[in-house]
């Protein structure tokens, strides 16, 4: 079960945990395949099964642009991953939406679900392409850790 009193969980509001079902966290970490599969070889993928580790990050990425303080506004994550910045996003009256790229990560998908993040864009981003159409307006559009122009077959970045 997750340890909410130790010295990490300070990083964040304790509020963030509220109406979480932690004990669903811990049934999806322990029996999603992607865990047990990748936990070695992909250790940076499962990173996101260390919740505190995750909302105290989008948290301080809040903090960072002033969500924390200001009006309502629509936000655009490219890259949401499992979706934490957008949840934490919601928990201070914003409203989000995700772009990510198709089929990614069966365990993200859980994690979306259980963090209640709905709003999401199966989208591949490529250069000189435009964003789908129906993807709105936005006040804020943040991009947090992403590689673009990235060949993970050659490991490195792809001339423009």
């Amino acid at each position: 079960m997750l340890d909410t009193d130790s010295q990490d969980s300070a990083a964040f509001p304790a509020s963030l945990l509220a109406g979480l079902d932690l004990s669903a966290f811990d049934q999806l970490r322990r029996t999603t395949e992607e865990w047990r599969d990748y936990k070695v070889k992909h250790a940076d993928k499962v990173k996101y099964a260390d919740l505190k580790r995750s909302l105290a990050r989008a948290w301080k990425e809040a903090k960072r642009l002033g969500l924390d303080s200001s009006p309502p506004l629509d936000i655009l994550d490219i890259g949401m991953d499992p979706g934490f910045f957008l949840y934490v996003c919601k928990r201070l009256g914003h409203r989000g939406v995700g772009l990510d790229q198709p089929g990614h990560f069966p365990m993200w998908q859980g994690l979306r679900q259980w963090l209640g993040v709905r709003c999401h864009i199966e989208h591949a981003i490529k250069s000189n392409e435009k964003l789908p159409a129906d993807t709105g307006r936005f006040d804020l559009v943040t991009a947090f850790r992403d590689q673009f122009n990235y060949n993970p077959t050659d490991r490195r970045l792809l001339e423009r």
